[in-house]
């Protein structure tokens, strides 16, 4: 059994660096980070994510500077996942990888709230080769998006994006993105770096998250049959996955070889 998740007050600064102009409206506060509604009411592709971010977009430059870029900074603080059985049980993919290619930023089609429509967060996906799957639907490649990116000279740096370089291992713990699910299957990795796991050349995986430390030096084959028996009995009854709680049928462990 896991224990109680300490839940963590999230908060976000959406900070516009560069001005463009005089302001021609008034700033819009407690607005989602780029995928639209108002913080009392978060939106699907936040509600669905256990990395959730609470915004306050500053005021407006002009038209260009209100696609929320243009030197804007994301930073956040994600929900903490106390166990292993948390990220485990939480994941629509849990997948080793290879990252292959970063693919072209682009807008995201929702406001970042209904107060500021014109405002839109920058995104961008990485396209990651599957080279072991510990759980989720059989594809040879995952699509992973986030926040960050620059789209027609404007940017929005994300402070706590996980650095994805090509070529990178990584054990990925994902959740997939609604607001794109109809489309290409496309995931967001499950509470920053607490969810994107480098792998080592020697098969081992490390973590910067310090609750996760014991896990560093562990082989990926030892943690994989770990997750496979997590996976295989029935899930913890906590606050937390009663909220979050992926089962089975939509995310299926692989045959045993």
């Amino acid at each position: 059994m896991i224990g109680t998740l300490r839940p963590t007050f999230l908060c976000l600064l959406l900070a516009l660096l560069v001005a463009c102009g005089a302001p021609d409206r008034p700033p819009q506060q407690g607005a989602q980070a780029g995928v639209g509604r108002a913080v009392q009411e978060p939106p699907a592709a936040l509600a669905a994510t256990p990395t959730r971010a609470t915004a306050t977009a500053q005021p407006v430059a002009s038209p260009s500077a209100a696609l929320a870029g243009c030197g804007a900074l994301f930073s956040g603080v994600a929900d903490r996942f106390e166990t292993i059985e948390e990220l485990a049980w939480s994941s629509h993919q849990i997948v080793a990888g290879t990252i292959v290619e970063r693919l072209p930023s682009v807008r995201s089609t929702a406001p970042i709230s209904p107060r500021a429509p014109d405002q839109r967060a920058i995104l961008t996906d990485y396209v990651v080769r599957v080279d072991q799957r510990v759980r989720g639907l059989p594809v040879p490649t995952v699509r992973v998006r986030q926040v960050g990116g620059t789209v027609d000279g404007c940017s929005l740096t994300n402070m706590d994006a996980v650095d994805l370089p090509i070529g990178g291992r990584f054990l990925l713990f994902l959740r997939i993105d609604p607001e794109v699910a109809a489309q290409v299957p496309t995931y967001r990795i499950i509470a920053d770096y607490q969810g994107a796991w480098p792998l080592d050349p020697n098969g081992t995986v490390t973590t910067r998250a310090p609750h996760h430390q014991r896990y560093n030096g562990v082989p990926l084959a030892q943690l994989a049959g770990q997750m496979r028996t997590i996976l295989a009995g029935p899930p913890p009854r906590t606050a937390f996955l009663e909220r979050y709680l992926v089962p089975l049928d939509q995310a299926p462990l692989p045959p045993l070889p």
